[in-house]
């Protein structure tokens, strides 16, 4: 939210947006410009075009980031979406998305499909947090939606889906658990523990209707939410072992 609202204020200037994120840690500078991405969709609407001469202005090493953002608020606004048997199933029409994706320069269509898949799987998360689904369909649903998705750039989208799947699930579940970081991020804490092989289970689950490629890109995205949200080297290698088993059980 912060990258949106710097592209907003430095909308006429946005090289005071760079000197801001210039400013910021490393490892957090690539949320800002994917902020700043998203903030050109929203700018300009319609425009296509000045949403990428917007960006332009952006040093190279992080346009990347901006892609990403802009292809998730894309998909945000110009998807259609119809739940099918109350919401056990649905469909989606990203034409207009895959549209625009063909105006991408070849250099950044990896990190537009990366940017596709969070913004599809986003969706799909507030449409089943908001009526109680079940979230272990999620993928499938997600991944139905890439119809029409060049076969190339599809495990792309399926790494996006699979990291912002990790990243809603590592949040959430704990929220529900209630709990609390004084009690401690250790495995030996069972008030840790437990919640955290809850949603390892239900994250581990969302592969069941993936094979293949499909699968191994989701995990990739899986791995990047774990890297993302876990900074105890025990914590964050027991999860990642857990991933690792599971791939290699489906024959991965």
């Amino acid at each position: 939210m912060i990258g949106i609202d710097l592209g907003k204020i430095f909308k006429g200037n946005l090289k005071e947006a760079v000197n801001v994120v210039n400013r910021v840690k490393e490892e957090h500078r690539s949320y800002l410009y994917s902020g700043i991405g998203r903030a050109s969709i929203l700018l300009f609407k319609d425009d296509f075009e000045k949403s990428v001469a917007f960006i332009e202005k952006i040093p190279p090493s992080y346009r990347d980031f901006c892609y990403q953002g802009i292809f998730y608020e894309t998909v945000m606004h110009f998807h259609k979406y119809s739940p099918i048997n109350n919401g056990w199933d649905s469909e989606w029409d990203i034409a207009k998305v895959i549209e625009l994706l063909e105006k991408v320069d070849e250099k950044y269509k990896s990190s537009s499909c990366f940017g596709i898949g969070r913004g599809i799987m986003s969706f799909e998360f507030y449409y089943a947090e908001s009526r109680r689904y079940l979230f272990s369909d999620l993928v499938w649903k997600s991944g139905k939606a890439l119809e029409g998705i060049e076969a190339s750039l599809n495990g792309y989208c399926f790494q996006g889906i699979g990291v912002e799947y990790g990243r809603k699930l590592l949040n959430y579940f704990f929220a529900q658990d209630y709990f609390q970081p004084e009690q401690g991020y250790s495995l030996d804490n069972r008030f840790f523990s437990e919640p955290l092989n809850k949603e390892i289970n239900r994250t581990l689950k969302g592969d069941k209707t993936l094979k293949g490629d499909d699968r191994e890109n989701y995990y990739e995205g899986i791995k990047m939410a774990v890297l993302e949200n876990f900074k105890d080297e025990k914590v964050r290698n027991y999860i990642l072992n857990r991933i690792r088993e599971r791939e290699r059980s489906s024959g991965n």
